[in-house]
C-alpha cells in the first residue's frame, strides 16, 4: 500500500524507492512506539514523570543516535529508518521491565 501513499507525494522513482522502503520499516517501528508510549502514560498516571523523562531522552538521544552513528557505514541513510525501529522496540521494553518492577503506588502528593 506505501507505493500507492508516496506516489501522491512525488514521481521521482530515487525518492519513491526510498520512501517506500522507508514506510515498511517504520510500519513495524509503530509497535514498539505505542507499547512504549502506553506504559510511560501509566508512569505519569502514578506520578513518576522522572522515568518517562528518562526513557524519552533514552529512547532518542541515546539507543536511536548510537544506533545510528554504529551502523551508518554499513546501511548508509537507512540506518536512520532501522534506528527508529531498534529504538522503540529496546525503549518498550526497558518500559516493560520497569513496569513490571515498580510498585503501583501513586508518587502524587495531594
Amino acid at each position: 500500500m506505501s507505493s500507492k501513499l508516496t506516489v501522491l507525494f512525488t514521481r521521482d522513482a530515487s525518492v519513491l524507492a526510498v520512501a517506500n522502503q522507508a514506510l515498511h520499516i517504520y510500519t513495524y517501528s509503530v509497535i514498539g512506539f505505542s507499547i512504549c508510549m502506553v506504559q510511560q502514560g501509566a508512569f505519569i498516571g502514578l506520578g513518576k514523570t522522572r522515568i518517562t523523562l528518562f526513557i524519552s531522552l533514552l529512547r532518542v538521544w541515546l539507543l536511536r543516535y548510537i544506533f545510528i552513528l554504529a551502523t551508518e557505514h554499513v546501511l548508509g541513510f537507512y540506518s536512520v529508518f532501522w534506528g527508529n525501529l531498534f529504538s522503540n522496540y529496546m525503549a518498550a521494553l526497558i518500559t516493560t521491565i520497569l513496569i513490571l518492577r515498580v510498585k503501583w503506588v501513586s508518587d502524587i502528593n495531594y
